[in-house]
């Protein structure tokens, strides 16, 4: 007669066995869900704390021409209301005829990069600058891009660069002005070495191409290096990043050159 017996000893052994093959498989998935890369939860710039992505426009670029001035900035980090943005003008900009046109604002996250309508105030104290108060009544976030329009400024009378810089306390950025000139929107991506520049509108997602574009078209972009090359540095108008601006952003109101260099690692 055959007899089956218990053992109570190699259960308990199974039975560890089973726990420990519970935690290693809890610790893979915690492990997972802290290596794998965050998918964005919405559209929107990608934004580095304390940059702000800045542009001008004007209707007129000759010198000592009274113009419309259309300003545009990607905020860095969260403008609270009572906030100021301060606009620094190398040069006299007020004339008689000056006067606050219109304010928009695309929210960073907007899936549609619409404009709409936003209440701020200005003044202009005796320092001679540009300052926009936050009145809106609500905190526009991190990536919300801002666009205003003025009537009545006045070019600086002599040809050459304006530098005018932006900052609300927390973010600074700068857009420098070329006198005369004739800017036709466009950008181009040239490359040096074996690699791509992926450009895409952050808030439709939408692929953009090197060529005309609107202006105050707002782009994102980042290097893609081809098998073997690695992204090494910006260069033309993107120059002089940091390796830490793998992604970046800009506002296309003139012809725009983006390159990229790519180095090979062998």
């Amino acid at each position: 007669m055959t007899k089956y017996l218990d053992c109570p000893q190699m259960a308990g052994h199974t039975g560890i066995r089973n726990i420990k093959m519970i935690k290693l498989m809890i610790l893979v998935v915690l492990l997972a869900l802290i290596l794998l890369p965050a998918t964005p939860a919405k559209a929107g710039p990608h934004v580095q704390p304390g940059t702000l992505t800045a542009a001008v426009s004007l209707s007129n670029y000759d010198p000592g021409e009274t113009t419309d001035y259309t300003f545009y900035f990607i905020l860095g980090t969260d403008w609270s209301p009572g906030g100021e943005m301060r606009i620094v003008f190398p040069y006299l900009f007020y004339s008689s005829g000056f006067t606050w046109q219109s304010c928009q604002y695309i929210h960073a996250g907007s899936t549609t990069g619409t404009p709409e309508t936003l209440n701020l105030g200005f003044s202009i104290p005796l320092s001679g600058d540009l300052v926009i108060h936050q009145t809106s009544g609500s905190t526009l976030p991190a990536g919300t891009t801002v666009i205003l329009k003025f009537k009545g400024i006045k070019n600086p009378a002599e040809a050459g660069e304006y530098t005018i810089n932006f900052s609300n306390g927390l973010d600074s950025g700068s857009y420098t002005l070329r006198l005369p000139s004739s800017p036709i929107p466009s950008v181009a991506f040239p490359i040096s070495g074996d690699g791509e520049i992926r450009a895409y509108n952050p808030y439709t997602l939408e692929s953009i191409p090197a060529g005309p574009c609107a202006t105050g078209s707002i782009i994102e972009f980042y290097p893609d290096a081809a098998e073997g090359w690695y992204w090494d540095r910006w260069t033309d108008d993107a120059s002089g990043s940091s390796t830490s601006d793998f992604r970046k952003q800009a506002i296309i109101t003139r012809e725009t050159s983006i390159g990229a260099v790519f180095l090979d690692t062998v």
